[in-house]
């Protein structure tokens, strides 16, 4: 139930499991043990030789895996909709006729990449092409929005080529930073526009170069500032604990120095070589907004109410704060008609939740009363020789497993519970309906072999450690869950 099959008996699941990697695995291992080995003797040359070479080779055959399973996945999306098509066709008119839907680890990454790649090309392009827009609205001149999109196109290329350089890869979070930095250089590529334009109209007689020196001295201070207040603000980010987090503000911070940089050399470089011609001010002649607001500024009635108004928009703005909450869906980082959407709504709904959460109780260790003859140290030796760990069965222990147990099917926001409980269950079905008792389970545990103890037990109960393990799968797409507050009713 909730497993392979819902409650309803509509909908079951297929579980293709793939093939194990060897390969991999001994990658990660040798990486492993390389960094271990660097942690105990940091000078080790040969040690970070191998490290590099291990990371290349490893990065390498990754992107060979990567490109294999979205072959896999290609295939796997082909027989879907082939079926799905022959499902539709055969009940053309009956809404509720079967259909099968593609989830999983290996689809999501898959999806992820996809999904990356698209976000780099959309959000840039559209970036460019607003941007394109506006300039030539604000300044009616070609010149000026060919010489600022060269300018963003050139810095962003430089920033993708450094980190393609020191190995950043790019993730669903840091992926923003091309559009990110097309803003902020269009902003001080805008700068120096603006500063020209108005040299070129107080110093019209003065040449072409010193025009535009003078644009670069006066704003050279102005973007300086500026970008250093947003470097700082990006660099913060360093101090998440989110890995994605912490690569996208190193990104930023390393592609808006540069985009300041290129943005003075090539403005001064290329306009240098231009020759003078008038500049167009019919946007500033017609766009009055920024002489309104000069015209409220001077007059002291009206200042009061833009106080008034700012002091009310703090308070609402304070209030506003108090009400925030964080909350942090996977499956509504997503679209509705996303594959992985509707695969986790799914198994969400229909078999017993997506998101896992390990739930581990610990027995607290009863004192050993003194032991003051020999008699007891030899019946303790005697214990100790036999296999004393199928005594830890006993009736405390199961009643505690079954209260939890209980517990958790019943708590709103879980679906799916697996515990040694279950298997209980199955004991007590198979002995006509009586519980286990601690005697059954001792003799039960005792006869298992090795190998079905690793299968059977390990899972839900450590008995090394005294505890008891609950396998749960949260319900993610339910909008009414709070995890912070599910989290906190379910310590103990």
């Amino acid at each position: 139930k909730n497993s392979l099959v819902s409650s309803d008996f509509k909908t079951t699941a297929l579980l293709l499991t793939l093939e194990p990697n060897s390969r991999y695995n001994e990658f990660i291992a040798s990486i492993t043990a390389l960094e271990n080995t660097l942690k105990n003797s940091e000078n080790n040359a040969t040690a970070k030789t191998l490290l590099k070479e291990q990371r290349a080779a490893f990065k390498a055959y990754r992107d060979e895996l990567r490109i294999a399973e979205h072959e896999q996945i290609t295939q796997i999306r082909q027989v879907i909709a082939k079926y799905n098509q022959n499902s539709q066709s055969r009940i053309p008119h009956q809404a509720s006729s079967s259909q099968l839907f593609l989830g999983g680890i290996n689809m999501i990454a898959d999806d992820m990449i996809a999904f990356v790649r698209s976000d780099l090309a959309t959000y840039g392009l559209a970036t460019l092409l607003l941007c394109s827009l506006c300039l030539f609205v604000y300044y009616l001149q070609l010149r000026y929005v060919f010489l600022a999109i060269f300018i963003c196109l050139v810095c962003v290329g430089v920033a993708s080529w450094l980190f393609g350089l020191l190995g950043f890869e790019i993730t669903v979070i840091s992926s923003n930073y091309i559009a990110l930095q097309l803003i902020i250089t269009l902003s001080v590529v805008i700068h120096l526009i603006n500063s020209y334009r108005e040299f070129f109209r107080k110093k019209s007689s003065f040449s072409q170069k010193a025009i535009v020196y003078l644009a670069l001295k006066e704003r050279m201070s102005p973007c300086f500032f500026a970008i250093f207040t947003t470097i700082i603000g990006f660099i913060s980010l360093v101090f998440s604990d989110i890995r994605p987090i912490i690569s996208l503000g190193v990104m930023m911070s390393a592609s808006i120095t540069l985009s300041l940089i290129f943005s003075f050399w090539l403005f001064g470089s290329i306009m240098s070589l231009l020759s003078k011609k008038s500049v167009n001010t019919a946007f500033e002649r017609y766009f009055s907004l920024t002489t309104l607001c000069a015209k409220i500024a001077l007059n002291l009635r009206a200042r009061k109410v833009v106080f008034a108004i700012s002091a009310l928009g703090l308070c609402v703005g304070l209030w506003g704060i108090s009400k925030l909450s964080v909350e942090n869906s996977f499956i509504g980082y997503f679209k509705e008609n996303t594959d992985i959407y509707k695969g986790m709504e799914l198994i969400d709904n229909k078999l017993g939740g997506t998101v896992p959460l390990d739930i581990i109780i610990s027995f607290k260790k009863d004192k050993k009363e003194p032991r003051n003859s020999s008699l007891d140290d030899e019946f303790a030796d005697e214990f100790a020789s036999s296999d004393a760990a199928q005594y830890w069965f006993n009736e405390r222990r199961m009643s505690v497993l079954k209260s939890v147990n209980e517990y958790l099917k019943n708590k709103e926001f879980i679906g799916s519970v697996s515990s040694l409980a279950d298997l209980l269950e199955v004991g007590k079905e198979l002995n006509e309906g009586r519980e286990l008792d601690a005697l059954a389970l001792a003799l039960i545990y005792s006869s298992l072999s090795g190998e079905r103890r690793e299968l059977i037990l390990t899972p839900f109960v450590s008995i090394e450690n005294d505890e008891l393990h609950f396998s749960v799968r949260t319900l993610d797409s339910d909008p009414r869950l709070k995890r912070a507050e599910f989290l906190r009713t379910l310590q103990i």
